[in-house]
């Protein structure tokens, strides 16, 4: 967050000096002994013109105590913008104020805004001064006036990084109480009319994320909460919103300059709108504005991106406003609400660090990538990865399976890099010994067929024997007295790379068969865990944010699966009627693998209350977020089949391990069958192929002669009730999202 520094005022006999009419250099100009520390920074002032409104103002700053520096001059007919050295005024740029529309009787907000060489200053949100100049890069900052022209309120601020994030994490009073009214604002300020409040089960320690601040308005009356400095500028601000109702209104402020200036992203769901708004002097103007239908209940990804004077807005990151924004200068952000219940979440603002070209151009990939960077955190509580029954979906165990003596990947990767890297024995501190290899192979994990980087050494006698192999054929080595270093198999882009430290041991086109493969790892001997896997070609919901990148069907809240215990809590989705479906906006192409960690809930009183039978389903390649869509694999071990469902209809079946009698033997649901168990569920997209997998087991395959190859992937069961604790996608290609309205 940007540093703060305090005012450096006048001493108080300067300040009755100044009184009178004349502003010549007589003695020494008395500015404290704080400096301006760096060549970024804004001042603010107001100027209040009053009576006839003759008079004038000076405005010092990277001034020393002779007044040698930049000099502001101020009068009722003009603004002149100079340096000031040895007594002598050398104008850099002058503007005429006095016809009224620039400067107003009453107060007007005067601002001087310095970059490096750039020197700005606005009066009334208007730009009157530029200039560029490097004369002085040191001292402090001070002012004065005399006559009808008043200047007060002087504030200097140092321009740095701006980072602010917050998920609205706080404990409710007690357990059982949903919610509560904001009791800790932290850095919030708010105002108007409403209620805000926080809507969470209660600890943050024992449940998921998704804490949201809400607010419900009385009437037509709107609430508003603020944050941030008026000297923030060129950022992103990213919000998750949901709208309870189809009257509900939210927005997103920002370049809040005070409480009557400032702009608005408006979401309106009555007039099917997304408008950009100006507020000055408590006047509003609509800018611009696209038809966007919003769904109540609904979460949707609002970003706003601002640089200089131009404007973004995305939706789900599907962009739907690009403007000019006149009197654009600087400010915070807010929040605004008016109904029935609207809930924001997952609220970040970082510096936009773009370039004007890659701003401007609507194909720049370094515009994407800032977009699809404004996401908050999706971080795990500690507490669920220290519980048996939790490792599998809530720590990287889950991702991992051992196969004769390879910790192999689960899901198949279309992308990526599996790292390690080499450090102290995590167990006493000493030097290590061993060996480690990384491994990348096809789906069959068949070795012959793949990639390894071999590493043997000894920390203690300094030394290391590296060697790359290819379909089990040494290709390259290097044995030296040296200590380990970095080993790493990357796989992106149709190549791949077996890499010591810097250097490339091997590099080349992997060959065909590797659209998708698995990583592998293994060591021998004292090798501390110091494993590291990435890729661009994955989504991973724990949940713990707005499912800003779902669109629901049913009932979709966070809940506790035990009555008994309702303090730990998921996501969850409910419908006794009919389905409930849980459907991803991303759009994908071609192979991908969908993982889903699901559990049945206990819906009332244990244990007749469970949610039985327990029809566990995701759904690939659907054309339309519409059950019956697609390709639906259906695992409801009690009293049904697991199927695959074509477009509806059954394709494939597997009766074997269906437990009809489960759901009458209340004993077994206080088992690990039901009561404290996480299934496992992954369905694998590949070519005309459709593989459903139950606890990573092979359950069902289909092979289709006219295969289907929508674009959408879903969660969900049907008069059921389902806990969804994490969902993994990996996929081959995405293509953007789908802004989902009505």
């Amino acid at each position: 967050m940007s540093l703060r520094f305090d005012t450096i005022l006048l001493s108080a006999a300067i300040a009755a000096a100044m009184i009178g009419s004349s502003f010549a250099m007589e003695g020494k100009l008395s500015v404290g002994r704080r400096a301006i520390r760096t060549g970024s920074f804004n001042i603010k002032l107001e100027l209040t013109a009053e009576g006839e409104g003759e008079g004038e103002g000076e405005i010092y700053f990277h001034a020393d105590s002779e007044g040698n520096g930049y000099l502001l001059k101020l009068s009722d007919k003009k603004i002149t913008l100079g340096t000031s050295q040895a007594g002598r005024f050398s104008p850099l740029d002058e503007h005429n104020i006095g016809d009224g529309s620039v400067l107003r009787r009453g107060t007007n907000i005067l601002l001087i805004k310095k970059r490096g060489d750039s020197i700005r200053v606005f009066l009334s949100d208007s730009p009157v001064l530029s200039a560029s100049d490097r004369t002085f890069a040191a001292g402090a900052f001070a002012w004065r006036s005399s006559g009808d022209l008043k200047l007060s309120g002087g504030a200097l601020r140092e321009i740095g990084e701006i980072y602010f994030t917050d998920d609205f994490m706080r404990e409710t009073q007690t357990v059982r109480n949903t919610t509560q009214r904001v009791a800790d604002h932290a850095s919030w300020t708010p105002s108007a009319g409403g209620e805000w409040y926080v809507l969470g089960p209660g600890r943050p320690e024992t449940s998921t994320a998704v804490f949201q601040l809400c607010q419900k308005s009385r009437a037509d009356g709107r609430g508003i909460y603020t944050a941030g400095y008026w000297f923030w500028e060129n950022y992103i601000y990213a919000a998750s919103v949901r709208l309870g109702t189809l009257n509900d209104l939210a927005a997103l402020r920002f370049y809040e300059f005070d409480s009557r200036n400032y702009f608005l992203f408006e979401c309106n769901p009555r007039s099917r709108r997304a408008e950009l708004v100006s507020v000055r002097n408590g006047q509003r103007t609509a800018l611009a504005g696209k038809e966007v239908g919003f769904l109540h209940n609904q979460w949707y990804r609002i970003k706003i991106l601002i640089r200089g004077g131009r404007f973004r807005a995305y939706i789900d990151d599907v962009p739907v406003l690009d403007e000019s924004l006149p009197g654009a200068v600087c400010g915070g952000i807010g929040l605004e609400a008016r109904g029935r219940e609207v809930r924001f979440d997952d609220v970040q603002v970082f510096s936009l660090r773009l370039s004007e070209e890659d701003f401007a151009d609507d194909n720049s990939q370094a515009l994407r990538r800032t977009v699809l960077a404004a996401e908050s955190a999706q971080n795990i509580t500690a507490s669920f990865t220290k519980r048996p029954t939790m490792k599998q979906w809530a720590t990287d165990e889950g991702a991992w399976e051992n196969r004769g003596g390879i910790d192999w990947t689960d899901s198949v990767y279309y992308d990526g890099a599996l790292a390690w890297s080499p450090r102290q024995n995590a167990r006493n501190g000493a030097p290590s010994r061993g060996t480690v290899a990384l491994l990348l192979a096809p789906e069959t994990d068949d070795l012959k067929q793949g990639y390894r980087i071999v590493c043997s050494f000894d920390q203690t006698a300094g030394w290391r024997d590296v060697a790359a192999f290819k379909v089990g054929k040494r290709v390259a080595g290097r044995r030296q007295k040296k200590e380990p270093e970095r080993l790493a198999i990357v796989a992106a882009d149709g190549n791949v790379e077996l890499r010591l430290g810097d250097e490339a041991l091997l590099k080349e086109a992997l060959p065909a068969g590797y659209r998708a493969f698995h990583f592998g790892r293994c060591t021998k001997g004292d090798v501390s865990e110091a494993f590291s896997l990435s890729t661009e070609k994955l989504l991973d919901y724990p949940f713990t944010r707005a499912p800003a990148d779902w669109f629901a069907g049913g009932t979709w809240e966070l809940r506790p699966r035990w009555t008994c215990d309702p303090k730990f809590n998921w996501f969850s989705g409910v419908n006794r009627e009919g389905g409930a479906e849980l459907w991803n906006k991303h759009k994908f192409e071609g192979d991908y693998t969908v993982e889903a960690y699901i559990a049945c809930m206990l819906l009332g009183v244990f244990p007749k209350d469970y949610a039985f039978p327990i029809n566990f389903r995701i759904t690939v390649a659907a054309d339309e977020m519409k059950p019956g869509r697609g390709y639906t694999c259906v695992y409801g071990f009690i009293d049904r089949p697991a199927e695959i469902l074509r477009n509806g209809v059954s394709v494939a079946s597997e009766a074997s391990h269906v437990d009809a009698t489960l759901w009458k033997d209340f004993e077994h649901a206080r088992s690990e069958h039901v009561h404290r168990r996480w299934f496992h569920l992954k369905v694998q997209k590949k070519g005309n192929e459709i593989r459903f997998y139950v606890d990573r087991r092979l359950w069902l395959k289909f092979e289709d002669v006219r295969p289907l190859n929508g674009p959408y992937i879903a969660i969900s069961t049907e008069k059921n009730g389902i806990m969804v604790s994490r969902v993994k996608i990996t996929y081959e290609k995405e293509n953007g999202k789908a802004l989902v309205t009505r």
